[in-house]
Order: C-alpha cells, then sequence, then structure tokens
C-alpha cells in the first residue's frame, strides 16, 4: 500500500510530538530528516536517550519510507 505525505507526515508527528519540526524541510536528505525526527522525538519525550531507543525509532521511521516509495 503506497502511503501519501499526509498520512506519513501525520504518522511521524504522532511519534515525536509536535514541537521542533519547522527545521524539517524538502531540501533536507533523508538521513538528515531521520536525525532531526530523533532530536525531536528526544526534546518532547517521546523516546530516551539510549542507543537502542534510537535505533528502534529510526527503524520505526524507515517502515515509513519503505512504505511511501
Amino acid at each position: 500500500m503506497k502511503l501519501t505525505k499526509i498520512y506519513v507526515k501525520n504518522r511521524v508527528l504522532a511519534l515525536i510530538g509536535e514541537e521542533g519540526t519547522d527545521r524539517i524541510s524538502d531540501e533536507n536528505d533523508l538521513k538528515q530528516i531521520k536525525d532531526y525526527l530523533v532530536e525531536i522525538a528526544l526534546k518532547n519525550g517521546k523516546i530516551k536517550d539510549l542507543i537502542e531507543e534510537k535505533g528502534m525509532f529510526r527503524s520505526r521511521v524507515n517502515e515509513f519510507n519503505s512504505s511511501f516509495t
């Protein structure tokens, strides 16, 4: 199933919270976007500053990417 940009954006916002997303734009590459999402999720208290949680979070973001392409 192909996902729309709006759906993916809403799912990602649910994961990370809405504060701090102004740094992300279509100009960023995927790695940079993932790094920003991890930073935002940390600041918003959605994940802890642990390697395991960051890795699991990146995996969840990758699921969106593979569904969207």
